[in-house]
């Protein structure tokens, strides 16, 4: 229920940004499965012998609530053959502004005395039935169409598309204009007149027909292929994943790794899951995915999973080849298993960027966990204003002398550093730099005035984390993770009690004298992506306050350590 809440807070953002730009003409598209079965047996058709209807509308604007259509072409086309057509000038009951009347040719005595939508559309309904639905644009043509048939005909438009906008987007790159005419031209199509709706549904049609043999080419065979292919998130949804539910209806409810493949058998998705069988629910309820993931689980035509005997064997997997390549989602994203930290990000220049949020490459350090993301923004607004620097994004980026004062506030230590800067200050005077000095009395005066700033919360180095990280598997193996500077190492198997193990063994206490050496030797430097990622699952799994009950796991800091050896 806390992970919903979070993925709800997460979306809001986008459901908030998508109501502003959506218009209330645009309608929710009806599931695929409250159509069955006329459209499942129309998509899954071969694209060589489908139905198709090639159409093309002339309106006044963009906006069917102000404008009106003033002509529509739809051309029914079999085995590329028009076997019949519907045309219609259409009264589109406002005036056509000039630069539409130029555009077009379309004035008002043309359609003056033209039936009116009311009209028109019902026929048009009748003539489209259920077929697939193509246009140059389509989209946005929708747009039209779905307003005028709900408004003026109470009927929903269900029809499903192919769009040779989108369509060429992928097969045609190499075209620098995705017009139909600039296409047209490109391809070598006749073009008669333009922006006529007949001319231009023709023209798409003829257009259409070099898109299929590319998509045959392209290993497309069925409707239902092109319409995943050209990638919309209307059609996605309603035909939901590509991935067939017999492939996961075996999903045990233990722990493992899930990966998602594109047709081609790219990863484009991974992600640790502790209960399978409930964790692939959640990613099939698509209208609750964040935007990004279900762009990308759209695309998605295989799966595989993979089992671990404990979520946090599942997570350093996820953690290890995520690290390894580049995808479009990051898991956390998704499954929300990282903690949020004030992070000191290591630049090239050897200045650091300052911010909130996950730990990630090039992390130096992260002070958390951060619970009240407001308060820490604020702070970081605090230090922006103390040191005259411009937040961008809810981070500043600092040189490593104003690093080293945060340093000192975030670990108590500010006192200290502030009487080291005034020892340098008094060294300073036989320095002739003036430079130098006056930027040792600004960093001493915005130290000062940072060791006022309220502490609302306390905070831990969290990449200065040591200690042994305590697993108990589903097969009831024991493993104990070695835990230096946040990030494990490979862990040791037990078949009997840790505790008796670690104090009273040899071996134990070999191991504790070996991490006690790591910790020793043990500097602070910028993370690399694999430990960046690593040291994510393991925070997340020391500050979960219910890891030990709900995980079978458990954390032995190395202080607590100290205190039973003596």
């Amino acid at each position: 229920m806390a992970r919903n809440f979070k993925k709800n807070i997460a979306n809001k953002k986008y459901q908030s940004k998508r109501q502003k730009s959506k218009s209330s003409f645009e309608f929710a598209s009806i599931p695929i499965d409250k159509d069955l079965p006329v459209l499942k047996d129309i998509v899954n058709q071969e694209l060589e012998l489908a139905s198709y209807i090639v159409f093309d509308i002339e309106t006044t604007g963009g906006n069917p609530e102000k404008n009106g259509i003033t002509e529509i072409c739809a051309l029914r086309v079999h085995k590329g053959e028009v076997v019949d057509k519907f045309y219609s000038l259409v009264n589109p009951e406002v005036s056509i502004p000039p630069i539409v009347r130029r555009m077009t040719g379309i004035d008002n005595k043309m359609v003056r005395h033209a039936p009116r939508v009311q009209k028109v559309m019902p026929s048009f309904i009748e003539f489209i039935k259920d077929d697939i639905l193509v246009s140059h644009n389509t989209i946005g043509d929708l747009k039209f169409l779905r307003y005028f048939a709900a408004t003026r005909c109470k009927h929903n438009l269900r029809n499903f598309f192919l769009c040779t906008h989108l369509l060429t987007e992928k097969l045609i790159s190499e075209s620098k204009d995705k017009s139909l005419q600039g296409l047209a031209k490109f391809l070598g199509l006749e073009v008669n007149e333009v922006h006529r709706a007949e001319a231009d549904a023709f023209l798409t049609m003829d257009l259409f027909s070099s898109l299929l043999a590319k998509m045959n080419q392209a290993g497309l065979y069925r409707v239902v292929d092109g319409i995943r292919f050209q990638g919309d998130l209307d059609s996605g949804m309603r035909l939901g994943w590509a991935i067939d539910d017999k492939e996961l209806s075996s999903l045990p409810k233990a722990s493992g790794l899930f990966s998602f493949f594109n047709r081609e058998k790219d990863l484009l998705f991974l992600t640790s899951v502790h209960n399978c069988q409930r964790e692939i629910k959640s990613l099939k309820d698509l209208g609750e995915l964040p935007k990004p993931l279900l762009r990308t689980l759209l695309k998605s035509h295989s799966f595989e999973y993979q089992a671990y005997p404990h979520l946090f064997l599942a997570m350093l997997e996820e953690a290890q080849q995520f690290s390894q390549i580049t995808l479009r989602v990051d898991p956390a994203a998704w499954h929300l298993r990282s903690i949020y930290a004030i992070c000191f990000v290591k630049q090239e220049d050897g200045r650091f960027l300052v911010k909130m949020g996950s730990i990630f490459e090039h992390t130096m350090y992260a002070y958390g966990p951060i619970f009240d993301k407001k308060m820490a923004n604020k702070l970081i607004a605090k230090f922006a204003e103390t040191f005259a620097l411009k937040m961008t994004r809810n981070s500043i980026v600092i040189d490593s002398d104003q690093a080293s004062v945060l340093k000192a506030f975030f670990d108590q230590t500010l006192k200290e550093k502030t009487s080291q800067l005034i020892k340098s200050i008094f060294k300073l005077k036989m320095v002739t730099d003036k430079t130098f000095r006056r930027k040792t009395w600004n960093l001493l005066s915005c130290s000062r005035s940072i060791d006022k700033i309220e502490r609302s919360t306390s905070f831990s180095s969290l990449l200065n984390t040591h200690g042994f990280l305590l697993v108990k598997t589903a097969n009831e193996e024991h493993l104990i993770y070695p835990v230096v500077g946040s990030i494990p190492s490979e862990p040791i198997k037990l078949a009997q009690d840790w505790e008796e193990w670690l104090y009273q063994s040899d071996s134990g206490r070999e191991l504790i004298d070996s991490l006690e050496k790591q910790i020793k030797d043990h500097q602070l430097k910028p993370l690399n992506k694999i430990d960046a990622y690593k040291s994510r699952a393991t925070l997340w799994m020391l500050t979960l306050k219910k890891s030990k009950s709900t995980f079978d796991t458990q954390f032995i800091p190395i202080k607590s350590i100290y205190e039973t050896k003596s």
